[in-house]
């Protein structure tokens, strides 16, 4: 009798994975960046084998003045074009930073870490 069960596939190791996350979600040319969603595989793939950055546009808890949330809307905005602008792939994500706010899971696998953090 032959086995109806699939076959296993083979567990990818780290490099493998890293090699298909760095392909899959290379940094674009400029103007050319776009907002993924990504599997819930390929998520712990780049939190555990990729770079990443998360970044937001929402206010500072540490600050005094307290940004209106029509203005924070806007500067969200304005860093979703700048992701765009810049060639990066990215997917929106729920941050917290004192209060939980709308943010971005940013894959930067080959971008230098200064132009990151700029």
């Amino acid at each position: 009798m032959a086995d109806t069960k699939a076959a296993a596939k083979p567990k990818k190791s780290g490099t493998e994975r890293r090699q298909a996350v760095m392909t899959k979600y290379r940094r674009q040319a400029p103007g050319k960046g776009v907002e993924t969603q990504p599997t819930e595989q390929e998520v712990k793939d780049i939190l555990d084998v990729g770079r990443y950055a998360l970044v937001s546009a929402g206010k500072n808890p540490n600050l005094e003045a307290d940004m209106s949330p029509e203005a924070q809307a806007e500067r969200h905005g304005q860093l979703r074009q700048r992701l765009v602008k810049e060639g990066f792939q990215f997917t929106q994500v729920l941050g917290k930073y004192g209060d939980e706010e709308d943010s971005f899971l940013v894959m930067v696998h080959d971008a230098d870490r200064d132009h990151v953090i700029k």
